[in-house]
C-alpha cells in the first residue's frame, strides 16, 4: 500500500472484481485520481488511487508545522526563547546535513538562486524567533491562528512581484481570514 510520486512508487491498490472485458477507465481529480488497470495474471482489475506529489508534501509540511508551532510553547516552559532559536537552529542545521547527504554533498550552485536561498533562511529564522517570543507571552492558539495568515503576504508578493493573478475566490478567502484574525 502508498501512493505513486515521482522518484517514489508506493502505489494504493484496491482490487475489485470486474468482468474481463479490458475497460480502461481514469478519472482526474484535483489531486487524486482513480485508475482502473487491468491486471494480467488475474481476471480483475486494481483500482489505484494516485495523489499529486505536491499534495503529499503539503499534508507532511501541514503535519509538521502542526509541531512546529507547539514545540516552542514546551521549550520557553523551560528555556528563554532565544535559546529555543538558537536549538531550533541546530535542528535545522541536522535536516540540513540529512538533505546534502541525499545530493551527495554537491547543492547546486547560481547566484541568484543562492541569494533567495539565503533570503529564505534569514526570513524563516527571524520569522520564528519572533513566533517564539510571541508564543512565549501568549496563547498558543492564537499566536498560531495569527502568524499562520503569513500565506497572505506571499500572495500579495506572487500577485505584485510575480504577477500572479488572484482569483475571486481566493481574495474572498483573504477577506475571510483578514476578518478571522480580526474576531
Amino acid at each position: 500500500m502508498g501512493i505513486t510520486i515521482p522518484h517514489v512508487n508506493l502505489p494504493i491498490f484496491i482490487t475489485t472484481p470486474i468482468l474481463d472485458t479490458r475497460f480502461k477507465y481514469i478519472e482526474s481529480y484535483t489531486a487524486v485520481r482513480k485508475e482502473f488497470k487491468y491486471t494480467a495474471n488475474s481476471n480483475k482489475y486494481d483500482m489505484v488511487l494516485k495523489m499529486d506529489s505536491w499534495l503529499i508534501f503539503a499534508i507532511l509540511a501541514l503535519l509538521i508545522w502542526g509541531f512546529w508551532g507547539f514545540f516552542p510553547k514546551l521549550a520557553t516552559n523551560y528555556i528563554n526563547p532565544k535559546s529555543v532559536l538558537v536549538y531550533e537552529v541546530i535542528g535545522a542545521i541536522i535536516v540540513g546535513i540529512i538533505v546534502l547527504s541525499f545530493i551527495k554533498f554537491k547543492p547546486e550552485f547560481h547566484a541568484k538562486g543562492i541569494t533567495f536561498a539565503i533570503l529564505t533562511g534569514i526570513a524563516g529564522t527571524l520569522g520564528a524567533l519572533f513566533f517564539i517570543l510571541a508564543v512565549s507571552r501568549g496563547k498558543t492558539s492564537v499566536v498560531v491562528t495569527t502568524t499562520a495568515l503569513y500565506p497572505l503576504i506571499t500572495i500579495i508578493l506572487a500577485f505584485l512581484i510575480l504577477k500572479e493573478p488572484i482569483t475571486l475566490k481566493q481574495g474572498i478567502g483573504m477577506i475571510f481570514a483578514l476578518m478571522a484574525m480580526i474576531l
